[in-house]
């Protein structure tokens, strides 16, 4: 009986071709050859081993290898293309496995316009390979000329974004004589998966990168990004809320988790490009309480080892948070308004007793609104509780609220140690 090494030897003789044109491709493995081999030889080896042969035969010219099959023989079977998702597939027999190379010869396929994305393979009772092949349409910078775009991409975009921020600042000297300050720019009520007019999330970032920008020129300290609740519009795949009611949706929920995902990202990812700060606040809302939850440990995970970036995730529905001489209460604003300013008291003492200024933000109503509570004296206790705006676009649960007529835009708030809240702007969407 022969040993493992005569055994070896036999299989990558035979399929020395083979294994030569494969090696050509960046996905192969090893893995694979060792695969087909325990299928013919009913022998166990291990990768590394049929590795190391296969280098020794080749060395000493046992293995002269052509990088071709002229016995080859295609058969093709059938085939079918998905023009929307750009995706072909076709099935064929051939006498051996074939390389990736000598498919794309064969059949003749254009790689400017497709790639293969998959080739899998099973014997047949006559002793040929039935082989299938996945092609995906190739979008987006072409292969042929991708340096050329990549260039002209990153001459034309704020080249800040690629390099590393610690060492490419582009925040102006801070002038000593002007106050610290605060830059919160407000995401309320955000609905995505909800029915919304073209272009929204883009249109959305390009409102919130302008404001990043204005925060970099104006030296701010630090920026919050908040997240009042429901930015998404559904809890469940089922298109319900957290409370089951069943909504109409014009995205699947795990689209909609997808593109909050990307949102959030990009938006810090843009501000840690310009040096700066930035603290994401996330609160549950009531169309989306578990859901945004994971989204929101999601975000805090993926910048767990970054200084620049903190993440304010909580189980509670209300979170407190501390920036110099200012104390906010940040809550979606369903449950236990009037109540606010006490819980804030209360509840968040440890942030109420050790700033000046208070200030509580919410959203869940769609529209802007103030609210001044009063002391038993008569006199503004300076607690203001703000309802924020929300950008979405109108369903029918605003039309019968009668909010259909409310302005769409991001809302930014300044913060300053002295004067508290200092100004506030809006970039209409």
């Amino acid at each position: 009986m022969s040993n493992i090494r005569e055994i070896v030897d036999v299989f990558l003789l035979k399929h020395q071709d083979f294994i030569e044109s494969s090696r050509q491709s960046k996905d192969f493995k090893w893995s694979e050859i060792l695969d087909l081999f325990k299928k013919e030889t009913k022998q166990t080896s291990d990768s590394e081993y049929l590795r190391s042969r296969f280098r020794k035969l080749k060395a000493k010219n046992i293995i002269s290898v052509t990088t071709t099959n002229p016995a080859q023989k295609f058969i093709y079977l059938s085939g079918k293309e998905d023009k929307l998702k750009g995706t072909s597939e076709f099935h064929f027999t051939a006498d051996n496995i074939p390389s990736e190379k000598e498919v794309i010869e064969h059949f003749k396929i254009d790689t400017t316009k497709y790639r293969i994305s998959q080739i899998w393979h099973k014997t047949t009772p006559s002793g040929k390979y039935s082989i299938s092949v996945n092609l995906q349409a190739i979008t987006g910078i072409e292969a042929s000329n991708y340096e050329e775009k990549f260039e002209n991409f990153v001459s034309k975009y704020n080249k800040t974004i690629l390099e590393n921020p610690s060492k490419n600042s582009q925040k102006l000297v801070k002038d000593t004589s002007v106050e610290s300050s605060l830059y919160l720019i407000s995401l309320a009520d955000i609905h995505l998966g909800n029915y919304q007019r073209e272009g929204y999330i883009e249109s959305l970032k390009a409102r919130v990168f302008y404001a990043l920008s204005l925060a970099n020129d104006s030296g701010a300290d630090e920026v919050l990004v908040l997240n009042t609740g429901d930015m998404l519009h559904t809890d469940t795949s089922k298109s319900q809320t957290w409370n089951n009611t069943q909504l109409d949706s014009q995205d699947s929920f795990e689209d909609a988790f997808t593109n909050g995902l990307d949102l959030i990202t990009d938006i810090i990812d843009y501000g840690r490009g310009l040096s700066l700060k930035i603290t994401f606040i996330n609160v549950r809302g009531n169309h989306s309480f578990d859901s945004e939850f994971c989204l929101g440990e999601g975000i805090r995970r993926i910048y767990k080892k970054d200084s620049q970036v903190k993440v304010l995730n909580e189980t509670d529905t209300r979170i407190y948070y501390k920036w110099n001489n200012n104390g906010f209460c940040f809550t979606h604003g369903d449950k236990g308004v009037e109540r606010l300013p006490l819980l804030f008291a209360t509840e968040g003492k440890e942030v109420f007793s050790n700033t000046e200024h208070h200030h509580i933000l919410l959203g869940h109503l769609h529209h802007n609104r103030g609210k001044q509570y009063l002391d038993d004296r008569g006199e503004f206790a300076g607690i203001e509780v703000r309802v924020l705006g929300s950008p979405t676009s109108n369903d029918i649960w605003h039309k019968q609220s009668g909010f259909c007529q409310n302005k769409k835009a991001i809302q930014c708030m300044v913060f300053t140690p002295n004067q508290g809240k200092y100004a506030e702007f809006n970039f209409k969407m």
